[in-house]
């Protein structure tokens, strides 16, 4: 183990003497400080709290064995190495009532020898320390036993049934990396607290305990204020409160108070301390309203409107103010399954399976990265819905041309009748086809005006209007630019020779 060592002697190269065969030692050693003095010793050890003492005993202003008296205070557990150039037994049995690891005369004590004590006192504390971490250990793993089996309990457990009191009962719900420091979270409890417990739940860690008695409720929340942001300041960490509960206890109900508040926590930026009293609850209606308009569209087979809704869905979710996160990750996801689903029903592959994207938005303990990982996964189906489905929907539009010509077509009203977004449309048909829909649209018109001219007797400007001209006029001038010939020339036919 690493041994903190502090010296205390009057003697300068008995002093760098002892230093030196520290650092000889092989040992895991480092020398906090050294004292000529024993004041200066116990000013030193109240800085360090160190594992190890060499003090001597005949020292300015404060002897070793009055030092080790008020030493022994401030740190319990130290081991202390009295060496001195007195043999005399009044000061041996002084050092054996101060429980001294060992007494051992200067000028009869080597390198070897001293060096040999470090051995025996690093073998000492280790020991000590191992048998200590197994007692909390099991003192801990007994208490998350009872803790668990009171949570799940169908019984009213209260705070008495974890040895806290009733009073001034509250719980907190911890998640996020900093949740591994708990000796830094239990010191906050114990500045706030005068008795606690702490249990770990998964990715959560549950503190229950008693603030201390205030004379007002006003103080209590200003207490319970403290306390939250305390637990804020201990790392990276998202921290609910509860209620502060007076009288009856009810475990059950602390604890969930304290994740109700947690999961507000998802929708802040950055990490965050929430107390339950202060969480909005209910529905977010415009967040209810979005996946609602998406799983229509989704239904309808709306494939222009999927990105769009989808990106509607994750704003309304950045903004809510009265849900839950885990209501909002369901939502996100079933979302994500029925883009999924009707992706696969038009045979369009590849990707996340369902299982590898839930589990991946589960690591996301944030809105924005939740939302960001959910916008690349509807992304990337509607980009192959595009990619595979491109060929069915200019066959769609082309279908849709030659059954309406005759009507005002635009790019937006074709775009609006096979549900796509008209830039996105335009793109589209001009990849897969290599020429405007506009164009394609004037063909088609052309066509059959010419049809008409050729084989009946209509009058050019019903023509005009059969196909798509309300204006005779406007529709010579195309017909000529377009064909090389006006309408009236095409009907009268070619000259006669």
């Amino acid at each position: 183990m690493h041994l903190r060592v502090l010296i205390a002697d009057d003697e300068l190269p008995i002093r760098q003497w002892m230093a030196f065969c520290l650092r000889g030692s092989g040992l895991d050693c480092e020398l906090v400080g050294e004292a000529e003095n024993g004041a200066q010793a116990l000013e030193l050890f109240r800085q360090t709290l160190p594992d190890v003492v060499i003090t001597d005993i005949v020292m300015p202003l404060m002897d070793g064995l009055d030092f080790i008296s008020e030493a022994r205070k401030l740190g319990p557990d130290c081991c202390f190495v009295v060496m001195t150039c007195h043999e005399d037994f009044r000061y041996a049995y002084r050092a054996i009532e101060q429980s001294v690891f060992r007494y051992i005369v200067k000028y009869q004590t080597g390198e070897k020898e001293l060096i040999a004590i470090l051995r025996e006192l690093d073998e000492k504390l280790t020991t000590q320390r191992q048998l200590a971490g197994m007692a909390h250990s099991y003192r801990h793993l007994k208490q998350e036993r009872v803790i668990r089996e009171l949570l799940e309990s169908e019984g009213g457990a209260d705070a008495r049934q974890l040895g806290l009191q009733n009073s001034s009962f509250v719980a907190a719900a911890l998640a996020g990396p900093g949740i591994r420091d708990e000796d830094k979270i239990a010191g906050v409890c114990g500045e706030w607290m005068s008795a606690f417990s702490l249990y770990r739940d998964g990715e959560q860690l549950l503190v229950f305990g008693n603030l201390e008695e205030s004379p007002s409720r006003l103080i209590s929340l200003s207490n319970l204020h403290s306390f939250a942001s305390g637990l804020l300041a201990c790392g990276e960490l998202d921290v609910g409160v509860s209620d502060i509960f007076s009288g009856a206890a009810p475990l059950q109900l602390a604890a969930r108070q304290a994740r109700e508040a947690l999961d507000g926590c998802f929708f802040a930026g950055g990490y965050k301390a929430r107390l339950y009293y202060e969480s909005p609850k209910g529905v977010d209606r415009a967040l209810e309203q979005a996946a609602e308009r998406l799983g229509e569209a989704i239904r309808q087979g709306r494939e222009a409107q999927f990105l769009p809704l989808f990106e509607s869905l994750l704003q309304a979710g950045e903004h809510a103010t009265r849900c839950g996160s885990q209501s909002y990750r369901e939502t996100v996801q079933n979302l994500l399954s029925q883009l999924s689903y009707y992706a696969a029903a038009k045979e369009v592959g590849g990707g996340l399976s369902q299982q590898e994207l839930r589990a991946g938005l589960q690591k996301e303990s944030k809105v924005q990265g939740f939302n960001k990982r959910s916008r690349a996964a509807a992304e990337a189906l509607v980009s192959r819905l595009r990619e595979e489905g491109g060929a069915d929907t200019v066959a769609q539009v082309k279908r849709y041309v030659r059954q309406n010509f005759g009507a005002a077509l635009s790019l937006d009203s074709i775009a609006e009748a096979v549900h796509l977004n008209p830039s996105y449309l335009s793109s589209l048909f001009k990849q897969k086809t290599g020429e405007n829909l506009s164009t394609y649209l004037t063909a088609v018109r052309l066509q059959e005006a010419e049809r008409l001219i050729t084989s009946t007797s209509l009058r050019l400007s019903e023509v005009a209007k059969r196909v798509g001209y309300p204006n005779a006029s406007y529709f010579s001038h195309i017909y000529k630019k377009y064909k090389g010939v006006s309408p009236a020339a095409l009907r009268a036919g070619p000259p006669r020779e």
